[in-house]
């Protein structure tokens, strides 16, 4: 960095991160090259719902199936839960819980001769939260 004379904290100003992290890409590229900058599997932010219990996490699920709108369900997870969230949030849950689903119930489907009936609402709901 000394060489082309830019410091490590103009570094972290632009990319608006701590000074750990610039000598820790620092480090990683002295290490393995470029290699070393890709995020690997399993770094990066867990999800914020992963903190709430399953019986938490289908209680939301039943808010939603019930009707509420995502403002209300929330509202609701912000006054009673451990967490805030945003609708943002939560939008993406959903979505990612409804591909989880779809998923499950396509597999059941392609597993049985007959096969069981897949839930048009489910379809639909997921359709929906991905135009948005």
């Amino acid at each position: 960095m000394n060489h082309n004379g830019i410091r490590a904290k103009q570094i972290s100003d632009i990319f608006s991160v701590q000074i750990r992290a610039v000598y820790s890409w620092l480090k990683s590229y002295e290490d393995k090259g470029f290699i070393g900058l890709y995020t690997k599997k399993g770094q990066g932010r867990i999800s914020i719902f992963s903190s709430f219990s399953s019986e938490e996490q289908k209680c939301i699920l039943d808010k939603i199936d019930k009707g509420d709108s995502v403002k209300e369900t929330t509202c609701f997870i912000n006054e009673n839960l451990s967490e805030r969230i945003t609708e943002r949030m939560l939008k993406i849950f959903l979505k990612k819980r409804l591909c989880l689903e779809k998923n499950k119930m396509l597999a059941q489907t392609s597993s049985k001769s007959r096969g069981i009936p897949v839930e048009i609402r489910a379809i639909k709901e997921f359709n929906e939260l991905s135009e948005r």
